[in-house]
């Protein structure tokens, strides 16, 4: 349930605002990306240290909420910095980079770390 309705109403959400804002070139959506960008971390980091199973569930779901809300803006603002032209080349190298150097490394990575420490 948390990883479904996080991030879904976190998209939704943030494609509202965003809009309501004045799109992905206003000064306004950007700050407001960015503080979500530092609740979405706030929340990231204690989940490591917290042994509480209700606080580790909350604090996942609005970590998972703050990311769905970013990631319409900040897709926006970053198609936008590229001219008209070069767009569709753009999304493509982002999603071709996402999930090379992302997803597919993570497992691996993830067991590596895991090895290592002896965990």
């Amino acid at each position: 349930m948390i990883s479904i309705t996080g991030p879904l109403i976190g998209v939704i959400v943030g494609g509202n605002v965003i809009s309501a804002l004045g799109g992905y070139k206003s000064k306004k959506s950007l700050y407001v990306t960015c503080a979500l960008a530092i609740v979405c971390l706030s929340c990231a980091i204690p989940i490591a240290f917290i042994d509480d199973y209700i606080t580790v569930v909350v604090l996942l779901w609005f970590l998972l909420f703050a990311g769905g809300f970013i990631l319409p803006s900040m897709t926006g603002i970053m198609l936008n910095t590229v001219d008209q032209s070069l767009r569709t080349q753009a999304n493509s190298i982002a999603n071709i980079s996402y999930n090379l150097l992302g997803f597919l490394p993570a497992p691996f990575v993830y067991g590596f770390m895991s090895d290592i420490g002896g965990v």
